[in-house]
């Protein structure tokens, strides 16, 4: 009896100390969870000015801090030492415009249906074994931007530099929620006297009417604003209703390196919005380190004997990352020098990896500009060294110092990042928008190096084509990119190659990579692992199906499916094109074309379904064939399907080209009514 009191007893106490223990744990995971939230509260109690200092083509290894050895970067460095540095940071696309859309709408390119610069379908189409999707040069109107979002929380929101969302005024950052937009030229490594010179002054708009479309005065709206002027201000077509003064009367030299131009114009910019009185966002989107590859003298010396670093080793290239590392480090003396930086938020990122590691896998025509090692491929490319890239935050006494995470993280965390600093939430904004958005908050990461997002995945897509050689006739690695999808866990990545007959049996190749302790992806471990990766194939269709993404379509060898020739391609609708062009049409032929096709819009040339040819019905390759040979030398009546109606055109197959041959790259006609189309539609 006494030992089954005893034994009570012991339990007892084991209960009790058990439960004393368990409250501890609650009441540790409690205060750690107060902890955070008390961080996150600090820094988001006052708005932070936030300045984002994104580069262009800025390879994942050109920075010292990230392992460069060749290239000098001190001031990036620096703020990589004094703040926090991500290790597994991507673009949320392998080039340009389609990464941007994914950082400035938060989303998915599957969302925002751009996948490549320009159009998806490059080289010549005897080549290409698919037809890549639909591809949108600029970002849907109907998409709210973070510019967006943050002005309606009190910001003053300015866009400086490359935008590449957009060409036409309407789709200009004036009108996607920038108040104001310092604009320049066009390409990084460019010299005035390079690219279209014309002398420039800063100017202050007064309303919401004259800001300009790509500098002087035009159609657009806008609040009123900042923005480099082209041309000469006494004419009066400059400033018709005295809707702008002049702020800055200093001249755009000639020959002056377009770097330096920007650099001059920051101390006014800054000096401009800290007046204001306003938390501000300041996207500075610089031009270097694009192409072309060239850089003054004076700083491409010191490298030409500087000891070189593998594939890094072009002096030009490094002066042109050294004037980006100048150019950062100017932005933070004028952050200091105006009582700025204990408020402001300092963020460095790219908008894709660097020009290079193209030449390793076996792309000898390809241009180079870095190395990329460790990592595998570079620029339009999926594997890490097109999408991998440098991301870096500093913020004085908010974000400590020497910080490293490497949880992964990606273009579309941004807006509900910046949406937290400004005091709103994700949740807010969809429900406010109706706008999905992808990303999760970096607040607990800029808080806790260590914790993790709730997300397991993240996911890339580019359906495209980029060319390996410039039309040289070589077809050995003739490309650089082809269409591909890929799934990434923190601990590993898939690659689906949309070419080969191989397993899962829709025209794809798989390739699996324990991407944590193989960052490099020098080892493909599919055969090994095929319960993982037919798990990890899965979770990608998935994740194409929920955000829209669409995949190229495999061509069809019959001569009565599909014809190429040239920039345009004419095809017979079957079910796939139907569903990715999203066209209900049972009959008719869709010409899809590019923006080779000069006058042409990428969207208006792959919206377009012949539908007759003088009043004969085209239902399918053979009827066109004939009634274009019928036809040709005539002006004849085209119905075609466009913008969602059937509209009747005049269209004159000239003679000059001679009869069309559906296996010669004759479409002279078929470009010329394109560009009728597109004036009239």
């Amino acid at each position: 009896m006494d030992s089954i009191q005893e034994d009570t007893e012991k339990k007892g106490k084991v209960m009790r100390v058990t439960r004393f223990i368990s409250i501890i744990c609650v009441l540790v995971a409690a205060l750690q969870a107060s902890n955070t939230l008390a961080k996150q509260s600090v820094l988001t109690q006052n708005k932070p000015n936030i300045v984002v200092f994104y580069a262009d083509d800025l390879g994942y290894s050109d920075l010292g801090a990230y392992g460069a050895k060749y290239y000098t970067t001190p001031n990036i460095d620096r703020l990589a030492a004094q703040g926090l540095k991500f290790t597994d940071a991507y673009a949320n696309s392998p080039n340009c415009a389609p990464a941007r859309g994914a950082l400035y709408s938060g989303q998915y390119n599957g969302r925002t249906g751009m996948y490549n610069v320009g159009y998806a379908e490059r080289g010549k189409g005897i080549h290409r074994s698919l037809i890549p999707p639909p591809n949108r040069g600029d970002l849907t109107l109907n998409v709210k931007t973070f510019a967006d979002a943050l002005t309606d929380q009190g910001y003053n929101a300015v866009q400086f530099g490359k935008w590449h969302l957009g060409y036409t005024a309407k789709t200009l950052p004036p009108q996607r929620g920038f108040k104001a937009r310092y604009s320049s030229g066009p390409y990084a490594g460019s010299f005035m006297s390079e690219i279209l010179y014309k002398p420039s002054r800063w100017a202050h708009f007064h309303d919401s009417e004259g800001m300009g479309a790509m500098g002087g005065t035009g159609s657009q709206k806008a609040e009123g604003g900042f923005q480099m002027i082209y041309g000469d201000m006494n004419d009066k077509r400059n400033n018709k209703s005295d809707n702008f003064t002049v702020a800055d009367d200093s001249l755009a030299l000639r020959g002056e390196y377009l770097s330096d131009y920007i650099d001059r114009k920051t101390p006014v910019m800054l000096a401009d919005l800290k007046s204001q009185g306003k938390p501000f966002l300041l996207m500075m989107n610089h031009y270097l380190v694009h192409g072309p590859v060239n850089a003054p003298e004076q700083d491409i010396k010191p490298f030409r004997s500087r000891v070189t670093d593998g594939a890094d080793k072009n002096p030009v290239f490094a002066a042109m990352v050294k004037k980006l590392d100048d150019s950062l480090g100017l932005l933070m003396q004028n952050l200091e020098k105006l009582d700025l930086l204990d408020n402001t938020l300092v963020i460095v990122y790219s908008d894709n990896g660097g020009v290079g590691g193209y030449k390793s896998l076996g792309i000898n025509g390809a241009s180079e500009h870095t190395g990329n090692e460790p990592l595998k491929g570079g620029k339009t490319m999926l594997y890490e060294g097109g999408i991998r890239v440098p991301l870096i935050m500093y913020w004085k006494g908010k974000i400590a110092p020497a910080q490293v995470t490497n949880e992964m993280v990606a273009g579309i965390d941004f807006f509900p990042t910046l949406l937290a600093l400004a005091g709103t939430d994700k949740a807010t904004f969809e429900k406010k928008h109706n706008q999905v958005l992808d990303g999760e908050s970096m607040l607990p990461l800029m808080n806790n190096a260590d914790a993790k997002l709730d997300r397991d995945t993240l996911a890339f897509h580019f359906p495209a084509y980029a060319l390996g050689y410039w039309g040289k006739g070589k077809t050995q690695a003739y490309w650089r990119s082809t269409p591909v999808s890929v799934i990434r866990t923190r601990s590993h990545k898939l690659v689906e190659h949309f070419v080969g007959e191989e397993v899962p049996g829709d025209g794809s190749r798989l390739e699996l990579y324990a991407i944590a302790d193989d960052m490099g992806e020098t080892k493909d471990i599919s055969k090994g692992n095929p319960e993982l990766t037919h798990k990890l194939w899965q979770q990608l269709v998935q994740w194409r199906e929920k955000t829209g993404a669409k995949v190229p379509v495999k061509k069809s060898n019959e001569q009565s499916a599909y014809r190429q020739a040239g920039p345009l391609v004419v095809m017979a609708l079957n079910d796939d094109l139907r569903h990715n062009f999203s066209f209900n049409k049972k009959g008719g032929v869709i010409i899809v074309g590019s923006d080779k096709v000069k006058g042409v819009s990428t969207k208006l040339a792959t919206s377009m379904i012949i539908e007759k040819i003088n009043g004969d019905s085209v239902s399918g390759l053979a009827d066109f064939d004939r009634l274009v040979n019928k036809n040709y030398g005539k002006t004849v009546t085209v119905s075609v399907f466009i913008k969602g109606k059937t509209k009747p055109f005049k269209v004159k197959f000239s003679e000059k080209s001679g009869p069309y041959r559906p296996d010669e790259h004759l479409y002279n006609d078929f470009q010329k009514f394109l560009r009728v189309a597109n004036v009239n539609g």
